[in-house]
Parts: structure tokens; sequence; C-alpha cells
């Protein structure tokens, strides 16, 4: 069967899609991934289609402004939305219906605005995809938002409180979303759901790609909703760890990792410096992957203690830290959980909040404000971490049950499944 895979955003969106596409070819099918032009080579490095829907954002990979008007905690969904999705709306929309000819199945990601449209205009079946707890906006367990994230304080309050925020943050997506209504007037479709909200949820199957560790299907969440586990890739950038980064790991006791992701380490400046300072203060030795963009690269000298590489796969890397320092983004959080090693999570924008404080609830791990990471501050909460059992020993368990998750395949067998009642 053909099954086309729609996809947007970072490494941490892309990924579980090229897991699951690797997994329904091995089973037989022919799986394509549409997105962006940026991940091409990746993906067919891998054996996979691709069919290329816009927005193209490569002009912009190494644009620090970019990056970070897209991580700001307030208004990056807006930046999003109105300077990257909406002006390229109906090329997304042209794109994913191309990609999608003679498709048996389609499974989207939450913003694949283009391929919901098409979907709408056609009798093939999808699957739909949310990649973190926070997508389904329960208000059973209403997720941590960067502009309110003092919301983790009124959540006992229960969903009786949590409806009428869920109301306010559906009036304010809707003043954004008048460009994406306007288009599904004119292409003769009714204005819909919000597509932020429960719009993007399909009738027939709707998966959640995280592991239910982080949360369980709620009543309020779509009755035909399955939480899969995590759909773990990690051979983008080569599945092999640098030389010098080994030669470093075997020279010395574990040290920390400090890792923005592939998003957010693009407009982290003096993060990398402020971690100097606070690797001094513990006194371990460290490992930062500073990404691709020398905007951000430390300007301090790094000393004996701490090796500075571009990128490392965390599957490989992560296992022999002490703790890992992150930002939080759902890719990463798997690779964490399964790692067995404590976290500080540092968030900066969409659902690294929510994600952030859901480690801490698992007891993995704690966060502190990007603004409140000082050298004194940051110290402090890695002494916690590496200097009480509590967070190691949970971390370790938890890893053992996420081992005993097999997301990909539940996935595939879901879609299948999918597939056979369609037949």
């Amino acid at each position: 069967m053909k099954i086309v895979l729609t996809c947007f955003g970072s490494l941490g969106d892309v990924n579980p899609y090229l897991a699951i596409a690797k997994e329904l070819q091995a089973r037989g099918h022919s799986p394509l991934i549409a997105g962006d032009e940026v991940f091409r080579k990746h993906i067919a490095t891998e054996g996979i289609a691709f069919h290329a829907v816009r927005p193209d954002c490569t002009p912009f990979m190494n644009s620090t402004e970019f990056f970070r008007k897209g991580m700001d905690k307030k208004e990056g969904l807006s930046f999003i939305l109105n300077s990257i999705l909406f002006p390229s709306l109906r090329g997304m929309y042209e794109d994913s219906r191309a990609a999608m000819e003679g498709a048996d199945l389609v499974v989207t990601h939450q913003l694949s605005f283009g391929a919901h449209l098409a979907l709408e205009q056609t009798n093939t079946p999808w699957v739909s995809t949310v990649l973190a707890p926070a997508g389904f906006v329960s208000t059973y367990d209403f997720p941590v938002m960067g502009e309110m994230p003092a919301i983790k304080y009124l959540r006992h309050l229960g969903p009786g409180a949590m409806r009428p925020l869920l109301s306010q943050a559906k009036k304010r997506f809707d003043l954004q979303l008048e460009p994406y209504y306007a288009f599904r007037k004119e292409l003769g479709l009714p204005r819909g759901k919000n597509p932020l909200m429960e719009g993007h949820h399909s009738p027939t199957k709707v998966l959640g790609l995280f592991s239910p560790l982080l949360a369980k299907v709620q009543p309020d969440y779509p009755p035909n909703t399955t939480v899969t586990g995590f759909c773990p890739f990690d051979g983008f950038e080569g599945s092999e760890m640098p030389a010098e980064l080994e030669a470093f790991l075997s020279k010395g006791g574990a040290p920390l990792v400090f890792s923005l992701g592939s998003a957010a380490v693009n407009c982290a400046e003096g993060f990398f410096d402020r971690s100097i300072e606070v690797v001094k203060r513990v006194q371990r030795r460290a490992v930062f992957l500073v990404g691709k963009n020398p905007d951000v690269y430390p300007k301090k000298p790094l000393g004996k203690s701490i090796i500075a590489v571009p990128y490392a796969p965390y599957s490989k890397l992560f296992p022999q830290a002490c703790a890992i320092v992150a930002s939080g983004g759902i890719g990463t959080v798997s690779q964490i959980l399964a790692s067995g090693k404590p976290c500080l999570i540092l968030p900066f924008a969409h659902d690294q909040y929510d994600n952030a404080d859901r480690l801490c609830r698992l007891g993995v791990g704690r966060s502190l404000q990007m603004e409140g990471y000082t050298p004194l501050h940051g110290a402090a909460e890695i002494l916690r971490l590496v200097g009480e059992n509590l967070y190691p020993s949970r971390a370790k368990e938890v890893a053992e049950l996420i081992a005993q998750e097999h997301g990909t395949k539940l996935a595939c067998d879901e879609i299948e499944a999918t597939l056979g009642k369609r037949r």
C-alpha cells in the first residue's frame, strides 16, 4: 500500500515519521514522507521516498533571528503561523494534494494544514498523530504553556476550572487563524473546527506518539485515540559518534551533556558560556552539542574538562552521561527517558514547558526558566540531580519501562488496522 506521512518542524517532528516509514517499508508497504525540502537528503539517505511540501525553510537554517522568533515563548507560534505557514498555505495544499495522489492512507502531523485540507476533498482514509501530550489540550490534564507557566499550580482544580482557559485559548487562536479560514472558504469548504485544537484529529484514528508514562488517554481525548509509545529514530547525521568525542569519553568519568536540540540551539547566544561556569562550579566533565550556527558557539575557553562538538547521536551519547541539560523538545525527551539518566530542562517555547513539567512529575528531572539559568542556580540544580540517589534511580526505573514499549510497532499495527477496515 502507498502510505503518505506528512510532517513539519524540526528533527524532533520528522524522526518519528521516519521510524514509522522504515517499519512500514519493512512490512512491504511503500511509504512516502511529504515535508520540508530541508529534510530531502536525510530522508532519501534512509531509502524512503520523499515529496517536498512548501514552505521551504532551507534559506533560514543559518538565521539566528529566524530561530529566535520561532522559539519565543510568547510569540513563537504566531510567528510560525503568520510568517511561515499561512503565506505558503496555497503551496502546502497543492504540494500535499500532489503527494497524496494514489495514496491508500495518509498519516498527518498536527501542523499539516495542506494535507488536512486536501483530505477533506478526497475519500482517502487517514490517521492523525500527536507528538507530545500538549497537542491534545486536555482539560483533565491541561498543558503548561510558556506564556502561563504558573498554570501547573491550578491544574489540581480539575476540568471545570480548566474549561474557561481552554475557551480563551481557542478564541485567541481563532483570531490568528483567519487566513486559514479564508482559504477554506476559497476552496468551498465550511469554516470547520479549529485546526490547532480538535480540527487536526482524524475521525477514524488518532495516535499519540509518546509514552503513556508522560500522559494516558484522557476522557476528552478523541474516542478513537491510542497512545503508542515513542517512535525513536536517531540516524540523520550519521550513526557514529565523532572520534574526538569517543576519545574524550574514554578518558574520564561520566560527563554532563548539554544539548538544546536542533532548533533552540540556533538562538542560544550565551547559553554555552553560562554553562562553562556551571561546569566549573559542579566540577564535572561536560559535552556541549553546539549545532552548526557559529553565532552561539562558546566564546570563553573550554578548558580540558569540556568538549564541544556540533552533533552526536543521542541514543549513543546520553547513556554515557551522568545527567543531561536540554530544552525539552519531545524528540530529546524520548531519548532522555530511554537513556536512564536524570535531566535538567530549560524550556524555550511550544511543548517544551509542558514536557518539562511532565518530566518533573515523573521524578526523573528538574526544570528552570531559561532566564533563571545562572551559574549559581544551574549548578545547584545539577548537584541535586547527581548528588541525590532519588533522581538517578527513578530515571533508571523509567528507562526499564520505556524499553518495554514498542511505539513504532504499535503505531504501524494501528495504521495497518485502519487500512484493513478501509478495504
